[in-house]
């Protein structure tokens, strides 16, 4: 038993390490106040970390990196194709200030985006090439306090529609629907690519997606606390999409799990008339959940939730008059609530893990080994 509780305390101190930032180095180049380029290496964040300022050395053998904020240069690109340009706006406190802001779209009208480190709304800001006209927006908010008076002030939901219309300066046709006036980066998108496109011989048109990355744990687990009497085990398979450009510590998991336990098939019973359950056998659906990770170091910790529908079939001795005439059956769909905490330690390119996760009422706690690819 002290053994069981010690793998407990092992994974609780684990999982309550610091989470720190992985140090990818990805080939990249900054262009100077001066307009002049550089190659080298950047340290690979996301958008809203890269935002304020980089980490650049010219040779990756360098020990060290120099930081640059958004002062210092006019823009950073990687390689593969993400790109920042320095932007101007005004804060909250209508100072102004310099970020860098990753290009989404490049066309007659240019594109880009500003993930702020609270991870509220993204700014987006507008540039039409010809005309020279350009904007920023953010999401509209319904209501504001006054100072004076406790009475909310009504403010224009729709003040981008106007912003668009004055960036495309030359047409304002561009919006066939009411879904066009919709906030958000999705919606605004999608009406920039196809404004953009009619000019497209003149002003070659493209776009760029955030990548996506999937990964997929497959566990095996064995009650370890509050163990039922009888034969029991657990296997489970997830999928993670994580948007690295957005977050590296959270990413969106479903996937699907067996629970099964049986006491024992012969009946040795003094019951009348029941149905004595012998067998268990539960498979959870798990469509949605969150997935919070450390994503550097050789262990990382993770916690999971997600809500799901398990299908619970159990196998019952159908007793009559003291006598077993043989199995009856009970199906039961149940709403359920799918938790775990483990580590994953790094084996090459790929993941060994180690989990707890309680099964419920009378279901014990699992410890669960896994891999994780």
């Amino acid at each position: 038993m002290k053994r069981k509780y010690r793998v407990i305390v092992l994974l609780a101190s684990v999982f309550l390490l610091n989470i720190t930032n992985a140090q990818t180095v990805s080939p990249g180049y900054i262009v100077t106040t001066e307009k002049d380029t550089i190659r080298g290496f950047i340290i690979d964040q996301t958008d809203a970390e890269l935002g304020l300022g980089i980490e650049f050395k010219k040779e990756l053998s360098n020990p060290k990196a120099s930081y640059f904020s958004s002062g210092d240069l006019l823009g950073f690109g990687f390689n593969y194709g993400r790109i920042f340009e320095r932007v101007s706006m005004e804060d909250d406190s209508n100072d102004s200030i310099k970020v860098f802001a990753k290009r989404i779209v490049q066309g007659k009208i240019d594109m880009l985006v500003w993930r702020r480190p609270k991870g509220d709304s993204p700014y987006i800001f507008l540039t039409n090439k010809p005309s020279r006209r350009e904007v920023y927006m953010t999401r509209p908010r319904e209501k504001s306090a006054s100072k004076d008076s406790k009475t909310p002030n009504t403010l224009d939901k729709k003040k981008h529609i106007g912003l668009l219309i004055y960036v495309k300066s030359d047409s304002s046709n561009h919006f066939r629907g009411q879904e066009d006036f919709r906030y958000s980066k999705k919606s605004i998108t999608k009406n920039i690519l196809a404004y953009n496109s009619s000019f497209d011989k003149d002003f070659p048109v493209s776009q760029y997606k955030d990548p996506k990355k999937f990964t997929y744990d497959i566990t095996v687990g064995i009650p370890i606390l509050w163990t039922p009497e009888g034969f029991n085990f657990r296997v489970a398979f997830y999928r993670n999409k994580t948007l690295p450009e957005k977050s590296r510590k959270i990413s969106l998991t479903r996937g699907i799990s067996y629970r099964h336990w049986t006491e024992g098939e012969e009946y040795e019973g003094d019951l009348k008339n029941v149905d004595d359950n012998y067998k268990q056998q539960l498979l959870t659906i798990i469509p949605i959940g969150v997935n919070v990770h450390g994503n550097s170091g050789r262990i990382r910790p993770y916690a999971y939730i997600g809500v799901g529908l398990t299908f619970l079939l159990m196998t019952n001795h159908h007793i009559v008059n003291y006598e077993n005439t043989g199995d009856s059956y009970t199906f039961l769909p149940i709403p359920s609530i799918n938790i775990g905490a483990g580590a994953k330690i790094k084996v090459g390119s790929n993941f060994i893990l180690c989990e707890l996760t309680p099964a419920g009422a009378g279901g014990g706690l699992y410890l669960n080994l896994g891999y994780s690819f």
